[in-house]
């Protein structure tokens, strides 16, 4: 399970050094890109299959345990894809 903030349509990787930059451009000092709509076609490129989960499909007592509420958005689901026999 991959939870990270999206925004726009396409991923923004910038290398950037300066720790208030960081935090100014991704939110978070420890932060190195901005994931966009397009962070399933990146996930998929590994071989992975990808579900999109709405934070709301999450039950309730794993939800809490894990701090998942409205401001996580959406929930990708990455598995093996099954093996053709």
């Amino acid at each position: 399970m991959i939870l990270v903030p999206t925004q726009g349509s396409t991923t923004v990787e910038e290398p950037i050094a300066d720790l208030d930059e960081r935090v100014r451009r991704y939110g978070q000092a420890d932060h190195v890109r901005m994931y966009g709509a397009d962070v399933r076609e990146r996930i998929a490129s590994t071989g992975l299959a990808v579900r999109i989960v709405s934070w709301r499909d999450v039950p309730s007592d794993i939800a809490v345990l894990q701090g998942i509420d409205e401001a996580a958005g959406d929930i990708y689901v990455g598995t093996s894809p099954p093996s053709p026999d």
